[in-house]
């Protein structure tokens, strides 16, 4: 009985100083191959403690009944830290940072310069000795959930480009519209030739509310009851915002069927959509905000003599990207225009591809490679069709 209490306690002990570590696992920049290895050591130690507590059992001939019911806790067991050990070695984005899998993704492939840009640094002088086409954006052009940058558009689009030519990526993830033109501004190397990469949760800042106090502590008493296992499982976590997916997928599609009326009026009608950054651009306030701070971008290029092309990316999803283009896409095109700025749409590139070709994965609403891949190819083909290129911009001394 004695080794039995002992084995089960190593396993309780074994197992959580696994799921504790998580952190330090995901947040090493150096010996991360050490956390790695004490986290699969400990599971796999919290495993071989599991077996000796079932053959304990069988040893001292226990009934057929408790016997039974350990193996059938212990294949449990070693499911869950098989899978935990598979889960903690496989990166999957979620289209948010807040997943275990996103940041183990994160972690192995996300590498930024000083600037805090997933490009190469900018050196000066050589930069002002070179033909620079500035793209910004956020995680679209940022690529998240591409593994490896010279797959995303902007690095294809270099890639096509002549000698003397330098695409600088300012994607950055959550970027709205002002965070954007100020990232712009406050980029050291000149532009000649600006591309504003727009998608539609860009005016996101025009939809964010307060949040209710009841609401806040609904939220912070769920989280805290889930906080654990969420937080320290890469399988539980995993299986929890899969899951939570599905069930939001599946809530608004029995809704959305229920009401029997279009997106749009969908979208207009609905009290549950008030936040969403599709609502914003169905109210004329809201538009006419929003299209004020795309003018800067006109504007600021204007003044400095640069051209400015704008990339409109649709929502990527079958059920949502007709509706991104006629109702979102369309519209800011149109008054783009009539300001003499050059659009290229994304639309049709993104309807070429089935949905799930077109998305980074299921559960990811970013541009897959694939659509990168066309996009940037295309993309050089439509600037040198509209003169754009090869840029007026002579090299200049230092």
């Amino acid at each position: 009985m004695k080794s039995i209490a002992v084995s089960a306690l190593a396993l309780f002990c074994f197992t959580l100083f696994a799921l504790i570590i998580t952190p330090c696992y995901l947040n090493a920049e150096f010996h991360a191959l050490l956390w790695a290895f004490l986290r699969v050591g400990a599971l796999v130690a919290a495993l071989g403690s599991g077996a000796a507590c079932v053959f304990g059992l069988y040893r001292h001939r226990f009934s057929e009944l408790a016997t039974g019911c350990s193996l059938l806790v212990f294949a449990v067991f070693a499911t869950f830290v098989l899978l935990e050990i598979f889960f903690m070695f496989y990166p999957y984005t979620f289209g948010s940072g807040k997943t275990l899998s996103s940041k183990l993704w994160v972690k192995w492939y996300w590498h930024t310069n000083s600037l805090g840009y997933r490009d190469e640094e900018v050196r000066l002088p050589e930069a002002n000795n070179t033909c620079n086409v500035a793209i910004v954006g956020d995680s679209f052009t940022a690529g998240v959930g591409i593994n490896h940058p010279e797959m995303r558009f902007t690095n294809v689009l270099q890639s096509k480009l002549p000698a003397g030519y330098r695409v600088f990526n300012l994607g950055v993830p959550g970027a709205d519209t002002p965070d954007e033109y100020q990232n712009l501004l406050n980029f050291p190397a000149r532009a000649d030739l600006i591309v504003l990469v727009h998608y539609i949760n860009d005016a996101e800042y025009l939809t964010k509310l307060p949040a209710m106090p009841d609401a806040q502590q609904q939220q912070t008493k769920k989280g805290t009851e889930e906080w654990f296992w969420v937080k320290h499982s890469f399988a539980v976590n995993y299986v929890y915002y899969k899951s939570m997916q599905l069930k939001q997928k599946w809530q608004f599609a029995a809704h959305f069927k229920e009401q029997n009326r279009s997106l749009y009026e969908y979208l207009r009608t609905n009290e549950s959509t008030r936040q969403l950054s599709e609502n914003c651009y169905l109210q004329p306030a809201c538009m006419e905000k929003h299209l004020q701070n795309l003018n800067r971008f006109v504007n600021y290029a204007n003044g400095q003599c640069i051209p400015l092309v704008v990339i409109l990316f649709p929502k990527l999803t079958d059920d949502f990207i007709d509706f991104s283009d006629n109702y979102i896409n369309q519209p800011i095109a149109a008054q783009l225009q009539q300001w003499g700025i050059t659009v290229f749409n994304v639309y049709d590139l993104a309807k070429e591809l089935p949905e799930y070709d077109r998305r980074v994965n299921r559960s990811d609403y970013h541009p897959s490679a694939r659509l990168h891949w066309a996009t940037g190819s295309r993309f050089y083909d439509f600037l040198s069709a509209n003169h754009i290129l090869p840029l007026n911009c002579p090299v200049r001394g230092n």
